[in-house]
């Protein structure tokens, strides 16, 4: 079936000014029948509501876990988050008193020479600062427990802000709160470290951007709850920015605008509309060339994508982040063995790296005008920058098939997540699936 051409609204939705819980409840119908492992997401229609403004390049975040081996990303972006690099407290202060910042000092002058900001989450106890000792973690003995003295957490985040003051401006209190082994304490011992941490960076450098404890969406139903309950006791008033990790493996990246959409509900219940919202972690499993990495029977895991199509969630990830109104997007991880952009040596790009710097160079400037799915399931994203520029991002979650777009279009140019580019002046129609494509009435 062909999918109608997407007529142009005279009105621009701007998510600044529409109200989330009609948002969430569109998305809701959208998605409330779709399983976590289903691909085609064409069950309604429903219309997005990007920020006002062009995207900026901060959009674009990353992780990198072994970056004395790893070749540096040849994709652009403009902020690394710190987590699984070995730079949080029980590895700078192993023991009491003894500082070793020499891993630390190296990350951070490494984001200095490529002109990356940092995020630095504050996390994990040591286990001679564990209040549970003996207790396993996703990392280490006591690792999930809260300091036993709130006084050797103040002492590691004091060191930290002190030190890189000025080189280090954005920190996050903690990681995935809601998952006993990386956060076996309670909620009040969470407000208690994030009202500490506020309140030493503040002191440290007004300047400073503190991240709320970021929840793994993961495990949605308990994210939710953790979120909503933090906010409840006052939680937001230690954060200038909300954290959460948007994981809907197995799932498409579609999947993220219910998800996004239902923390900006909980948001703007506790007032907290205005405030920006980061997803300090999102990403799936990719196949590798070099090591295949093998799915598990359930789970996050049970799907591995193959080249084609983790090019294609990569791409749309992004975009549907940026239409539901995420400020900052870190994909997990550029170098992970099995999450991977690279393969497993490092370097080798597979084509999800890049799609990471095709999409980034077809949004980063422009201003999202709109973003939708018809009912036959099409997405279509509309872009304006300067001088009559005007694009369409197009893609079907599931299907492979061709669309029309109207003449007014004036279509000369379209765009492929490889990077090849080819001559539409004469043509009235693009092959479209699941990888999205760009049309455009520019050459650029």
């Amino acid at each position: 079936m062909i999918p109608r051409a997407f007529r142009k609204r005279g009105t621009t939705m701007i998510h600044e000014n529409r109200p989330w819980f009609l948002l969430f409840l569109g998305i809701f119908l959208l998605f409330a029948c779709v399983s976590p492992g289903a691909t085609d997401a064409g069950a309604a229609e429903v219309t997005l509501a990007p920020p006002r403004g062009p995207v900026p390049g901060t959009f674009f975040g990353m992780h990198i876990h072994r970056a004395g081996s790893t070749a540096w990303p040849a994709a652009p972006f403009a902020s690394w988050r710190f987590w699984d690099t070995y730079s949080v407290w029980p590895w700078l202060e192993p023991v009491k008193g003894e500082w070793h910042f020499e891993r630390l000092d190296k990350l951070v002058s490494l984001a200095e020479e490529h002109r990356v900001e940092v995020l630095l989450p504050l996390a994990l106890s040591p286990e001679w600062a564990s209040a549970r000792p003996r207790e396993k973690s996703a990392y280490g003995l006591g690792m999930a427990a809260e300091p036993r003295n709130i006084e050797d957490w103040r002492n590691y985040v004091t060191a930290v802000g002190k030190r890189y003051r000025g080189r280090i401006r954005y920190y996050e209190n903690w990681n995935e709160p809601n998952l006993k082994n990386f956060y076996s304490g309670d909620l009040t011992g969470m407000l208690a470290l994030s009202r500490e941490a506020y309140n030493v960076l503040k002191g440290i450098d007004p300047e400073n951007v503190i991240v709320s404890p970021s929840p793994s969406g993961g495990y949605k139903e308990t994210a939710y709850k953790w979120l909503d309950d933090f906010l409840s006791k006052g939680g937001g008033d230690f954060a200038d920015v909300i954290g959460y990790h948007f994981y809907v493996a197995p799932g498409p990246p579609e999947l993220m605008a219910a998800e996004i959409a239902r923390v900006r509900e909980i948001m703007g219940r506790h007032g907290l509309r205005d405030k920006p919202l980061w997803n300090t972690e999102s990403g799936w499993f990719i196949d590798n060339r070099q090591t295949p990495v093998k799915p598990t029977p359930s789970g996050s895991k049970s799907k591995v994508l193959d080249a084609d199509e983790a090019a294609a969630y990569v791409a749309r990830a992004h975009l549907i982040g940026w239409a539901s109104g995420v400020d900052r997007f870190y994909y997990y991880a550029w170098d992970n063995k099995e999450m991977g952009l690279v393969e497993p040596d490092g370097k080798t790009l597979k084509p999800a790296a890049v799609a990471y710097k095709v999409i980034s160079d077809w949004i980063v400037g422009a201003t999202m005008k709109s973003c939708r799915s018809t009912k036959e399931g099409t997405w279509i994203c509309e872009l304006v920058r300067e001088n009559g520029y005007f694009g369409w991002i197009l893609w079907h979650p599931s299907r492979t098939g061709t669309y029309r777009y109207s003449d007014n279009w004036k279509i000369v140019q379209a765009r492929k997540l490889d990077g090849t580019r080819r001559d539409m002046t004469s043509e009235k129609a693009v092959e479209i699936g699941p990888a999205p494509v760009l049309v455009e009435n520019q050459a650029k």
